[in-house]
């Protein structure tokens, strides 16, 4: 996104992850959550990130975990413990 507006590029960015979760992008929603996670986020946007997250993890879930994924899902729960 173009936006000079931090917070509003955020809020699109974590409506474009949802979006590529809901059509089974997986590795382009970590792709998303990836440049997030360079970013200073807000509190709210932090909160939506990491419900997204969780809304990843319980879309894509299966028995094997990829690598990758497996340290986003350890990232998520550190990230969550962090809001409390």
């Amino acid at each position: 996104t173009r936006s000079r507006d931090d917070n509003m590029r955020h809020e699109a960015l974590i409506a474009l992850m949802r979006a590529f979760i809901d059509h089974n992008e997986d590795n382009n929603a970590i792709a998303v959550s990836d440049y997030l996670n360079k970013e200073k986020l807000n509190f709210e946007s932090r909160k939506k990130l990491s419900m997204t997250r969780a809304y990843y993890y319980q879309k894509f879930d299966d028995d094997i975990i990829h690598p990758k994924k497996y340290v986003y899902l350890n990232h998520m729960s550190t990230y969550v413990q962090s809001l409390n």
